[in-house]
């Protein structure tokens, strides 16, 4: 029959029809029809086929539209169908292209989250907060251009660093959009931004600087200033060269005490071992443990491990007469005691869980190997440092 507002008034969702789709078809228009759902709403829809697939299109609400400007809508799009175009993939288009970057970006954080580490995950987000958000949260992701993003990349220049890094991420965005069809392909305009120049910070601390961290370190933590456990994780940092999210989520599940290796399930070039040398034994073995906590390096909450050191760091670094010293460069201490002692770059880079030295680890077993040597080694001449004393050499062959 054809559909008119008397006809749209008496529709009725049949008892006992649950699960079925009920619409009622108008003859005048092919395809057009008013849809009714269980519990009396009703909307008009547009049935048709687009190439080998059939699509069911709603419209609009009945009582939004009147039955003649849903038909005129039909027509309309019909003459799409017969031009090759999907009117469902045009309105979904649209809804796209109405989507400010804010929205984009809580999408793509959903996807990142998924795919990527936890960690990577929240330096975008931060990213995002910080810097991205605020500028352009608010725009579509087709109006923004190179001269918005250089004005935005400019106005960050006192911190090149979080400049690029929020760079790279505005960028992953917009290539996002570009696959969504929101931008035009090969449109975006952070690929033509010249990045600044970064200056890498590689500090490391002497051997006289090394005595009155481990001097401090031992009278904070015999005054209660500093906790057992932020007082061991800043000692395995500097006797493993181990990043920092490395040990504070170590687990005692990760210890093999039989075969004296570490297990990093969570590394930035994926899970890695270091060898339990003595010293790092040491520090396990003095460590208080709680029972029902699985992590190594306890925080302040029950079951929960240490998240950060800014604190426990800069109180020892006051006591210790250290300046601009960050926990990172305890990193860069053990890369340069192990370079400076004569080790190859092969085995720096694998004592250091560098990416570059996973083919090594391949077929150098860390229970017998270069590898172990040098880390008993690099973090015994560490540990005589800090106790201010002569280290025991040990020949690496």
């Amino acid at each position: 029959m054809r559909l008119t507002k008397a006809v749209a008034d008496a529709a009725k969702y049949p008892k006992g029809g649950e699960g079925r789709r009920v619409v009622q078809w108008d003859d005048a228009v092919p395809g057009f029809g008013l849809r009714v759902y269980p519990g009396g709403r009703k909307s008009f829809v547009l049935s048709y086929r687009h190439r080998t697939r059939k699509r069911l299109l709603t419209i609009g609400p009945f009582g939004a539209l009147t039955v003649q400007q849903a038909r005129v809508r039909a027509r309309k799009m019909l003459v799409l169908v017969t031009d090759g175009i999907d009117p469902a993939e045009a309105k979904r288009l649209r809804g796209e292209q109405a989507k400010t970057l804010r929205v984009l970006a809580d999408e793509y954080m959903g996807k990142v989250k998924k795919t990527c580490k936890p960690s990577t995950a929240r330096g975008y987000q931060q990213l995002l907060d910080a810097h991205i958000l605020p500028e352009f949260g608010k725009l579509p992701p087709g109006v923004i251009t190179e001269d918005d993003v250089q004005r935005f990349h400019r106005r960050m220049e006192d911190t090149p660093y979080a400049a690029n890094r929020a760079m790279f991420v505005l960028s992953k965005l917009l290539t996002e959009a570009e696959r969504r069809g929101l931008r035009p392909p090969g449109s975006n305009p952070c690929q033509h931004v010249k990045r600044y120049k970064e200056t890498a910070l590689k500090r490391h601390l002497s051997s006289a600087e090394l005595a009155r961290l481990g001097k401090a370190l031992v009278d904070l933590e015999a005054k209660g200033k500093v906790s057992p456990h932020a007082a061991a994780a800043l000692r395995l940092l500097l006797f493993t060269g181990c990043r920092l999210n490395e040990i504070l989520r170590l687990r005692w599940m990760d210890i093999d005490f039989e075969n004296a290796v570490v297990r990093v399930a969570e590394s930035k070039t994926g899970e890695r071992y270091f060898p339990l040398t003595p010293p790092v034994r040491e520090v396990i073995d003095n460590l208080p443990r709680t029972l029902d906590n699985p992590w190594l390096i306890e925080g302040q909450h029950k079951g929960a491990h240490l998240t950060e050191l800014r604190l426990p760091w800069e109180r020892v670094c006051k006591a210790a007469k250290l300046a601009d010293v960050r926990i990172h460069d305890m990193r860069h201490t053990v890369g340069s005691h192990a370079a400076s002692s004569g080790l190859s770059l092969l085995l720096v880079g694998a004592l250091l869980g560098h990416k570059q030295a996973a083919s090594t680890e391949r077929y150098a077993h860390l229970s017998d190997s270069p590898v172990r040597e040098a880390a008993e080694r690099v973090s015994g001449a560490i540990q005589a440092a800090m106790e201010d004393r002569e280290a025991k050499v040990v020949d690496i062959k």
